[in-house]
């Protein structure tokens, strides 16, 4: 993860996410506690990490795994939601609701017990 001055077009700072080189994608942003999850899809297992955006550091790292503790297929599009102060991410190929006419999936709801802000 980096963090960029887009009128000096420069780096500010690398925030390491992974050891693997995989590219982390599908962000987003708790404004309230200041608090990004950005999801790792293609990791060997996949996870979300959790960063604080004032102190630009990892608080928290979520890996995503099936009942038999074998990694699942891969990680979508997040949200965060004010209302209920949960993220929501998708999880693919879990056999538990048809997400589209070829994959199977579910909604995964994270309740931050701490937000560490």
């Amino acid at each position: 993860m980096k963090i960029v001055d887009p009128g000096a077009g420069a780096v500010l700072t690398s925030i390491p996410v992974s050891t693997t080189g995989v590219r982390a994608d599908e962000g987003c942003l708790d404004p309230n506690h200041g608090i990004l999850m950005i999801s790792s899809p293609e990791e060997p297992t996949p996870f979300a990490t959790f960063i604080n955006t004032s102190t630009q550091s990892v608080v928290a790292k979520l890996t995503f795994t099936d009942n038999a503790g074998k990694p699942t297929a891969g990680l979508e599009a997040c949200a965060y939601d004010a209302a209920n102060d949960n993220f929501y991410v998708n999880v693919e190929n879990q056999p538990r609701r048809w997400i589209d006419c070829d994959r199977m999936g579910i909604v995964a709801c994270i309740q931050p017990c701490d937000h560490a802000s």
